[in-house]
């Protein structure tokens, strides 16, 4: 499911929306089949950048994080992804909701979800 909605997104956005839309996934199983895989690449570059390639202000030394630091920071990343999905998806619903629609919070999650990609 993660790289055919992934390229399908890239290549054929209109077609893998709709597909996206007939497929009928729980919460869960948009969380273990795409947003937990997914969601693990920023803090991973995170740490990776804030660890072994740093950053420099000027032209002083490049400033780096120890490993113990950034690995806290990327798994706190790491959760606040998780959540913000969850969250997003809870607010569709609640608007969604507001102005009559009747989606389901698993049909709002995994909206939330699709949409943050360019993001992850």
């Amino acid at each position: 499911m993660l790289l055919k909605h992934l390229l399908g997104l890239l290549l054929n956005p209109k077609e893998q929306w709709r597909l996206i839309r007939a497929e009928e996934k729980s919460i869960t199983a948009c969380y273990l089949e795409y947003v937990v895989i997914l969601a693990l690449i920023p803090p991973f570059a995170g740490f990776v950048g804030t660890t072994y390639i740093g950053w420099q202000i000027g032209w002083g030394a490049p400033v780096k994080l120890t490993t113990q630091s950034a690995l806290l920071i990327a798994i706190l990343y790491y959760l606040a992804i998780l959540v913000a999905v969850f969250v997003v998806g809870k607010a569709i619903h609640w608007m969604a909701t507001t102005y009559g629609a009747q989606p389901t919070l698993a049909h709002c999650v995994k909206l939330a979800a699709f949409t943050a990609t360019p993001l992850l």
